[in-house]
């Protein structure tokens, strides 16, 4: 079986069928000794999903605002969506720069 990771910063989360996806809230509210999910750039991750159940998920509700906004997403490779987790675009190998900090650096006007 196929398994992808799936990011989720829906405040309480989802449940998709009998797999719940944990989201920033609910993630507290986890079993007494076992660690909570992790949570990468605001996102809890939930691993171990099951693709099929995901891509029927996904395809099911890609235009709801949910998946349109970024509220949810996943991937098979978990290094791809810790990436988009933290902003990174993908196939770059670092965050995007500040624009900001260029405009200042450029002007030569130092941050005080």
């Amino acid at each position: 079986m196929t398994t992808v990771t799936v990011a989720c910063r829906i405040p309480n989360g989802i449940r998709i069928g009998d797999i719940v996806i944990h989201g920033p809230k609910a993630h507290t509210q986890h079993l007494e000794n076992t660690p909570p999910p992790p949570t990468v750039g605001g996102f809890v991750f939930n691993s171990g999903i099951d693709q099929a159940i995901w891509d029927r998920w996904f395809q099911a509700n890609q235009n709801s605002d949910m998946v349109k906004n970024g509220m949810i997403y996943g991937d098979v490779d978990e290094n791809v969506v810790r990436q988009k987790a933290l902003g990174i675009p993908p196939g770059s190998s670092g965050p995007v720069p500040d624009a900001m900090a260029m405009i200042r650096q450029n002007a030569g006007i130092s941050r005080r």
